[in-house]
């Protein structure tokens, strides 16, 4: 038996239209999240966090123990890692050499960094606890206008 679109159920026009003005904000909330989805994925990327150039500069200046020059390197390009070295570094200049004391220092630092990061995602996390509430809330209304119209 062969049936045509239109039998087989509503268009998308339609189920926008019953839907009512909770599909504006549905799409909105939507629109927000690709855009902030796109911003973190680019924020977050690998070069973003750690190029690798400055990790290769950083390290080679670490290795030959030229401490100031991998310190100005880390200023110069803030970054995730800059922090972390600049944190390391810091305990070295301080004359603390023990690898205890640079553990804890960077373990410290990437804390900070990773809280840092954290609370940026937190923001699409938050859209994804909203927009099905807000979808429940459109399924509500629409119970409420049906019972409404068989009583």
């Amino acid at each position: 038996m062969n049936t045509t679109p239109a039998e087989q159920g509503i268009t998308f026009l339609q189920a926008w239209t019953y839907g009512g003005p909770l599909m504006w904000v549905l799409a909105g909330l939507s629109v927000i999240a690709l855009a902030l989805m796109l911003c973190l994925l680019v924020a977050h990327r690998r070069g973003a966090l750690a190029p690798t150039d400055l990790v290769s500069d950083v390290l080679n200046r670490i290795g030959t123990r030229d401490f100031g020059e991998a310190r100005r390197l880390c200023e110069r390009k803030p970054c995730a890692y800059a922090a972390l070295a600049l944190a390391a570094l810091d305990v070295l200049r301080d004359g603390k050499a023990d690898g205890g004391h640079v553990k804890d220092a960077v373990e410290a630092a990437g804390s900070r960094i990773a809280e840092r990061l954290q609370g940026t995602v937190d923001y699409l996390c938050d859209l994804a606890a909203i927009a099905p509430l807000v979808g429940l809330l459109g399924t509500v209304l629409g119970m409420f206008q049906a019972f409404g119209g068989i009583a």
